[in-house]
């Protein structure tokens, strides 16, 4: 492992003059700093929730630049030397071609990590300054950009391999990442409009694309919101839960990295050792048809224990009745939880009164509902007011309004509780 460590210390250096390090770094922290400013000001220290957009932004900030200075670096990698006329040297010192690729990959990470963290700091200070109560969640920004880059770095370095000139990798890296950035989500958005597909293959497509899957860990991460995670990351967190989805889109992750890699090592061995013969590039399926195995089969485990026990649960409700998911009702007796539960998660968009002029109401449209209306909250019954806590006004026509999955229906009906105070009508 020592030729490893020389290595990555060689890429660290090459990358105190790399012009792309300092442009991902300065673009991110100019970018960052703007987008956190502008969010504390409009959202001051509410919740994560209320900084919905701004989250949103720094998320699509990770989304759009780290796979591009990833994908780009890493199918310079080889390519670079072979323009440059090094690699017939680095190949002369006694290392193997798995050795080199890993400290190569090795150090462009470690160089990235660091650009990451700095371009990230000013933003972390920011919102760290005027809203502390979401500076450990600001987190999961660097986390989630240094994940898509060991993926893009990986999917590069086989492009890299793969390819005559630097000229061509370049070309190919920008194009894997327009498909998978930006023409991926379109392809696939047309396409249900023409093949109507089940909720189980449409959480299946989430491990083609490592950008869309690391999109939904980010929502995951930060605010579990069904409106925003879409009908397979809905059914993704309705089969396996928060955690196990969290999970499984990791190890798909993870695969996404390794697999890529360990076909670059293997293609490159073989293209040195055998120069004279052509061989295909092994298609970059594999690490999604691995990923689409692992979730076919934990899929297929958790399909057979609910069937298993599904005689069991069925009789523990006709011993002890009830509530069902899609079943509210107010329970004045839980009128204390339900107040607290309503100024942490409602007020900073309903008010306090539930008048509808919360401190993020300016910035909505359309603007939330006036509780305080009891002519027309009248009209709402439980059931339906209920429904929109948990699922989102996406499905009343509000998009705007956030989902709430992880409150329970107890805590849904203390809810119900104070709202139906607000509207004056007796629960």
């Amino acid at each position: 492992m020592k030729t490893v460590r020389i290595l990555i210390k060689k890429e660290l250096r090459d990358a105190k003059s790399n012009k792309w390090l300092y442009f991902y770094a300065g673009l991110i922290g100019i970018l960052g700093a703007v987008i956190a400013f502008t969010g504390v000001q409009q959202g001051g220290a509410l919740s994560l929730q209320v900084f919905g957009r701004t989250t949103a932004t720094l998320v699509n900030l990770c989304l759009f630049l780290a796979p591009l200075v990833a994908l780009t670096l890493g199918s310079s990698c080889i390519t670079g030397e072979k323009d440059q006329g090094t690699l017939e040297h680095l190949l002369s010192q006694p290392v193997t071609f798995t050795e080199l690729l890993l400290g190569k990959y090795l150090g462009m990470w470690l160089a990235l990590f660091v650009a990451t963290l700095v371009g990230f700091a000013p933003a972390g200070i920011i919102i760290g300054w005027f809203s502390p109560g979401n500076a450990l969640h600001f987190v999961i920004y660097p986390v989630l950009s240094q994940l898509l880059i060991s993926v893009m770095l990986s999917i590069g370095l086989l492009i890299s391999v793969n390819s005559k000139s630097r000229a061509q990798s370049q070309t190919v890296a920008i194009a894997v990442w327009f498909i998978m950035v930006l023409a991926y989500d379109i392809i696939f958005i047309g396409s249900l409009s023409i093949i109507s597909l089940s909720a189980n293959t449409l959480a299946m497509t989430l491990f083609i694309n490592p950008v869309d899957a690391a999109r939904i860990f980010a929502v995951l991460t930060l605010e579990p919101d069904m409106y925003i995670l879409g009908p397979s990351g809905a059914y993704m967190i309705d089969t396996f839960s928060v955690i196990g989805t969290g999970a499984i889109l990791l190890v798909s992750m993870l695969l996404w990295t390794i697999l890529p890699f360990l076909t670059a090592a293997r293609l490159f061995s073989r293209r040195l050792l055998y120069p004279g013969k052509k061989r295909r590039l092994p298609r970059l399926s594999l690490a999604s048809a691995a990923s689409a195995l692992v979730v076919l089969f934990l899929m297929s485990c958790g399909g057979g224990k609910n069937e298993e026990n599904a005689e069991s649960d069925e009789s523990d409700k006709t011993e002890t009745p009830v509530l069902a998911e899609d079943e509210y009702r107010a329970d004045a007796a839980s009128l204390p939880r339900g107040t607290e539960l309503y100024l942490s998660n409602c007020a900073p968009c309903h008010g306090k009164s539930g008048k509808g002029d919360g401190p993020a109401a300016a910035n909505l449209n359309p603007k939330p509902r006036d509780h305080s209306n009891g002519e027309y909250m009248a009209k709402l019954t439980d059931k339906h007011i209920g429904n929109v806590i948990k699922k989102g006004g996406g499905i009343a026509g509000f998009p705007t309004m956030p989902a709430h999955p992880h409150l329970k229906t107890e805590d849904i009906n203390a809810v119900l509780a104070f709202v139906r105070t607000l509207g004056k009508k007796p629960s």
